[in-house]
């Protein structure tokens, strides 16, 4: 059973490294930036209006710019492409609401209130790029077709 494991593992090996001798294997990092404008309007087990907060009155969440990192591994053929991206999003800050409000079984009373809004975003993406349409079209068209999943 080893023995087994073990040839897999090689020949697995021996394809990774000729693939990427012959140019068949890629890598690409990128970092951007991500302008975050949180607006609109939330509650949780909200009884009446009082109970919606707004995103930019009640809680005085601000726009921020925030960056976010991309790695993409292209693989052989036969293996499909790996793609991974993070983009964080944390928001903080004390809002102030002129009534009470509740927020699921939680009541506040009128005045101020902190609040934190973690929306971490990770990317995993496994993907195959079209046979042979990249040099049909000279380098200029290249498709990946596959599936995302964020976390």
């Amino acid at each position: 059973m080893k023995r087994n494991h073990l040839l897999a593992m090689t020949i697995g090996l021996v394809f990774l490294a000729g693939a990427s001798t012959a140019g068949a294997f890629g890598l690409e990092f990128a970092i951007g930036g991500w302008a975050q404008s949180p607006s609109g309007t939330l509650g949780y087990k909200a009884l009446s209006a009082d109970d919606i907060l707004d995103v930019e009155q009640d809680l005085k969440y601000d726009d921020e710019d925030r960056v976010s990192a991309r790695l993409s591994i292209d693989m052989p053929l036969f293996l499909p492409n790996i793609y991974l991206m993070a983009t964080p999003m944390d928001l903080t800050a004390t809002g102030e609401k002129t009534d009470g409000f509740k927020f699921g079984d939680v009541t506040f009373n009128p005045g101020p209130f902190y609040s934190e809004t973690v929306l971490d975003n990770l990317d995993i993406g496994l993907c195959y790029g079209l046979p042979l349409l990249q040099t049909a079209t000279f380098d200029t068209l290249n498709i990946d077709v596959g599936v995302n999943v964020r976390i």
